[in-house]
């Protein structure tokens, strides 16, 4: 974390294996810090590097972190921002599931974020082929040798109260894939099929960010973030980066956590 943010500071930091857990008095102070930081990260990325690849994540606390920097207060260099996505349903860019259609609405569609690149799953055709396509078009914008792993700057994702994270449930095929960047994964208790990046390319990401909020949430971060590892069983758990991922949480959410 950054000793130049310093709105509305964590309450506590909590040091687990491979992770660094920074919990909040509510999602607002979470989403407002969370904001701050990822301004710096992109922008560092872009004075090293000269760009930005940022994989978005779908749900509420992340929908709330892209309102807060469509904002205004915040500067992104969104000229040099690739925009990617970790997972999206089998619909349609204008479907109220889509991933992509939340993103658009809360921060993509805004100006100035419409100056970035922007990567989407196209999750209206079919499966298979998108998650191909999908990958193919990392593999180009990446400029990746044969087998390799995208090394993305930033990953955000949530986690379940199953365990899962992105598109990556229990018990699915995608759990096993390690030579593939992105895969259709039939998901049966859902009865559908989404498309995800694999737990390889998670775990190649330089940063990885995984939020959770609310009170739903403390039964599955005891669990998660204890000293019990079964990826197989949580599949959250596999994510594992060079970097300590850094879990987001609100008091609600650690209320396991001692």
């Amino acid at each position: 974390m950054s000793a130049a943010s310093e709105h509305r500071a964590p309450t506590r930091v909590l040091q687990r294996s491979g992770a660094l857990v920074v919990v909040f008095a509510d999602a607002e102070a979470l989403v407002d810090y969370a904001a701050r930081e990822l301004a710096m990260i992109a922008s560092d990325c872009v004075d090293e590097q000269g760009r930005f690849d940022w994989v978005l994540a779908g749900g509420s606390t992340p929908e709330d972190l892209y309102r807060r920097i469509a904002g205004g207060d915040l500067s992104l260099p969104w000229a040099r921002t690739h925009v990617w996505f970790g997972d999206e349903r089998c619909v349609g860019p204008d479907d109220p599931q889509s991933n992509y259609r939340m993103a658009h609405a809360a921060m993509l569609g805004t100006a100035p974020a419409r100056a970035a690149t922007v990567h989407r799953m196209k999750g209206e055709q079919d499966p298979a082929r998108a998650a191909i396509d999908y990958e193919a078009e990392i593999r180009r914008a990446c400029q990746l040798p044969a087998g390799g792993f995208p090394a993305f700057d930033l990953t955000l994702l949530g986690v379940g109260e199953d365990g899962h994270t992105a598109s990556l449930f229990p018990g699915t095929p995608a759990l096993a894939i390690r030579d593939r960047i992105v895969v259709e994964n039939p998901v049966a208790k859902l009865a559908t099929t989404r498309l995800t990046m694999t737990i390889p390319t998670l775990c190649h990401s330089r940063r990885a960010w995984i939020f959770a909020v609310g009170a739903r949430k403390a039964a599955i971060l005891k669990d998660v973030l204890g000293a019990t590892r079964d990826a197989a069983r949580w599949p959250v758990q596999g994510v594992r980066t060079a970097r300590p991922v850094v879990w987001w949480l609100d008091e609600a959410a650690a209320a396991g956590m001692g």
